[in-house]
């Protein structure tokens, strides 16, 4: 009984903490505004958490692995890079149809408490699926090259016209997986299988943030107050 409750303040910890993310931005999400949102004592977040990074580490972890749970369960038998430029695929989607994801990657990208989670994540996907031609330390400095790219993306997508940015979305899969050491026969067929699917990895991508209660069709654009 007292493990069930316990996992219950895990969990509403988790759930106040990704819509404080998702509506005041990371850097003003603080330990003290979590525990007065979600009425848990602070003694209790300290139980689970060291600090905030610990808790955005654990939301982008189970974000990934659901994520790949997708993407194995409707790609079982196709090759890795395709997998792989999947995930990206659903991240894209997530990027460009809701502002308020697209401004935590920005500033995700530019965050060392942010950025570290998510090159972690990434790698110990990658290297599943490119363990049999490179090293996890290949494919961590790889990841890195691949999140600068999205770095420039973002910035890319800010600034061009909905028609050019088909054409960015593919030019930054087609370099990822150039980057993760790909043919360039190989990025067109990995490419051009991820747009004839694009609807559906929309799909997927709103399907899965839905049930991590991490996306608000509605949610509020606006900042919160500066926390002291």
């Amino acid at each position: 009984m007292l493990k069930n409750h316990s996992e219950e303040v895990r969990q509403r910890i988790l759930e106040t903490a990704k819509d404080l993310f998702l509506s005041d931005g990371y850097k003003k999400t603080t330990i003290a505004k979590i525990v007065s949102v979600s009425g848990v004592s602070s003694g209790s977040i300290y139980h689970w958490y060291k600090n905030k990074q610990e808790i955005f580490e654990e939301i982008v972890q189970e974000l990934m692995q659901e994520a790949q749970r997708l993407i194995e369960r409707d790609m079982a038998g196709r090759p890795p890079a395709c997998r792989y430029a999947a995930l990206l695929e659903m991240e894209l989607q997530a990027i460009e149809n809701n502002p308020i994801i697209r401004e935590i990657f920005c500033v995700a990208l530019g965050s060392g408490e942010m950025f570290l989670p998510l090159v972690r994540r990434h790698t110990e996907y990658v290297a599943r699926l490119f363990g049999d031609r490179l090293t996890v330390e290949e494919c961590r400095a790889r990841i890195l090259f691949i999140h600068a790219a999205m770095n420039g993306y973002l910035f890319a997508f800010q600034q061009e016209r909905e028609a050019q940015r088909t054409a960015l979305r593919q030019f930054f899969l087609s370099t990822s997986l150039m980057i993760l050491g790909l043919s360039k026969a190989e990025q067109r067929a990995c490419v051009r299988e991820i747009e004839a699917a694009r609807e559906k990895w929309q799909a997927k991508g709103r399907q899965l943030l839905a049930q991590l209660t991490f996306l608000a069709e509605d949610a509020d654009d606006e900042k919160g107050p500066d926390e002291p």
